[in-house]
């Protein structure tokens, strides 16, 4: 029988046997704190899969009783929880580095370390080393005894496929997805319940949908925010926003000075530590900005934080990428995997290493996956993996940056009806996010009168892609990247928007840089090497 070892920080509530972090909706009743442990006592452990369909929100809980457990994540995995089974000694935190420390893992991981530098995070239950796991998206882990040994039993209770698709005509779907959006943000601000919500506006649609829904529920304690270097395009449209909404709106400016002192801090080591989870790039682009917000007191202690993640993926932003996905007429595996590698497995050049490494990723992502019999077209298993792996993983772990500073936060676009009534969406009506975009875009007008709904982050987005795939097809390519990496390089450095490139000093990122990484692959590369002790900056 497993010696059972629970290690768990002091944002969790304890009430009997359970122990819970989070909120969540079962119906109207709202279940947080000492409330939630009260409702997860009255659930028999054989009742608990049920339960975990049926509510809704953002948590972790553990339930013990007598030697057994089970731990549960939900949707998303937005509370990481990890474990480990080692010398029949079991243990389960919220800290990755405990448990490490616990079962002596010392030496990474190969493919796991190799995984993380191409995305930034470590894809199903493995993390970088061996003997620590981490319950994915979606999944509820069994503790049970078995004679004098116990076993771990883990079921993902919910993956994110399409199903039951609803041919709705326009003003139909209109009329649904209102309906569907008034449901969450009346969950989200009864739970609220009038604290200060704080919301990093881009100058794309998601997080301009937040504002505009607070505007139409007339909720008054609200703050937008932007960063970056002065004047940046991103900043201007998003404060043209915040003006026309009568939103609040706060500036926080970035320079490469001040990321360099901002990233090597031990602020920001300790953030790593907090954040990473051994499998998880931390989200760095809003630190600086959340920490100055707090250092100012320009918001109040108890805010909220409701960032704007992520509505265009589930309305089908990857077709304007990847559009011979969304054209797939059957599922045909290895153009899955092609376009999973192009898209996620990216941040470092790997193609002198493909013969080695394609069957081994292959593999590791049709293990993600599961059954592929299961989603109904190609688009659907894209955008699952998409959501269980890099979403979980990596855009929603940016959560852990507003934790961090002591800050609550929600996530209404990951909320589960929302979740649903785009599982049920089909294929045409995503398609360049058509049936989403005409939506913000007339209730911009509606609320503002304004038909300048400039999404700028988007527009240049599409346009590198354009430049990239025209510029590969002419005779003088190889000359014309030198150029372009010349001018590129002095580009991000001294005028890229957010500046974070001056994490280092310009002779070492003109050394490094060759048009074929991103910040986050210097990020990834940082985090890996440190732990290895083989860094050298």
């Amino acid at each position: 029988m497993a010696a059972l070892n629970v290690n768990l920080n002091a944002e969790w509530h304890k009430f009997g046997s359970s122990s819970v972090r989070g909120y969540a909706y079962n119906g109207d009743q709202l279940l947080c704190g000492t409330a939630f442990g009260s409702y997860l006592e009255n659930i028999s452990m054989a009742d608990i899969q049920a339960t975990l369909l049926q509510i809704n929100g953002f948590f972790a809980f553990i339930k013990r009783n007598n030697n057994n457990l089970i731990a549960a994540t939900d949707r998303l995995r937005t509370i990481p929880l990890y474990y480990s089974l080692v010398r029949n000694n079991f243990y389960i935190s919220d800290d990755a580095y405990w448990i490490s420390e616990k079962v002596k893992d010392k030496n990474y991981d190969s493919l796991a370390a190799t995984e993380f530098m191409l995305t930034g995070y470590v894809t199903g239950a493995n993390t970088l080393y061996p003997n620590v796991k981490q319950l994915q998206a979606g999944e509820m882990l069994y503790l049970k005894p078995k004679g004098q040994q116990s076993g771990i039993t883990a079921n993902r209770y919910f993956q994110y496929v399409h199903q039951k698709y609803n041919d709705l005509a326009e003003a139909e779907f209109t009329d649904r997805f209102e309906q569907i959006l008034h449901n969450v943000f009346s969950r989200l601000l009864n739970w609220a319940k009038g604290r200060t919500i704080v919301v990093p506006l881009s100058s794309g649609y998601d997080s301009r949908l937040i504002l505009m829904m607070l505007k139409q529920f007339g909720y008054e304690n609200v703050i937008a925010f932007s960063y970056g270097r002065p004047g940046n395009q991103e900043s201007k449209i998003s404060k043209a926003v915040a003006q026309a909404l009568g939103i609040r709106w706060l500036f926080v400016p970035y320079s490469n000075e001040a990321w360099y002192q901002w990233f090597h801090s031990e602020e920001m080591k300790a953030y790593y530590r907090m954040a990473d989870g051994l499998c998880s790039l931390p989200h760095i682009q809003d630190w600086p900005a959340v920490r100055e917000l707090k250092l100012s007191k320009s918001i109040p202690d108890d805010s909220i934080f409701v960032p704007g993640h992520s509505a265009d993926l589930l309305a089908g932003s990857r077709s304007k990428k990847y559009p011979s996905i969304y054209n797939m007429t059957d599922i045909q595996v290895n153009s899955l995997v092609q376009e999973i590698l192009n898209s996620h497995y990216s941040l470092w050049d790997w193609s002198k290493q493909r013969q080695q490494l394609y069957h081994i990723l292959r593999k590791r992502i049709l293990q993600s996956l599961g059954d592929i019999q299961m989603f109904p077209d190609a688009a659907s298993a894209f955008e699952a993996w998409d959501v269980q792996e890099r979403q979980a993983k990596f855009i929603v772990n940016s959560v852990r940056v507003y934790e961090f500073w002591g800050y609550e936060w929600s996530l209404p676009f990951w909320d589960a009806e929302f979740m649903d009534f785009w599982r049920g969406v089909p294929i045409r009506m995503r398609i360049g996010q058509k049936r989403y975009n005409l939506y913000v875009e007339s209730l911009y007008r509606k609320l503002t009168g304004n038909d300048n709904i400039e999404n700028g982050s988007t527009r240049t987005a599409m346009l590198n892609i354009k430049l990239k795939n025209f510029s590969r097809k002419t005779p003088l390519y190889k000359l014309l990247s030198k150029v372009v990496l010349y001018l590129r390089t002095y580009e991000l450095y001294d005028k890229y928007p957010l500046c974070w490139y001056g994490i280092m000093s310009k002779k070492q990122f003109k050394k490094i840089y060759t048009m074929s990484e991103s910040i986050n692959s210097g990020l990834n590369a940082f985090l890996v090497l440190e732990r290895l002790g083989k860094l050298r900056l």
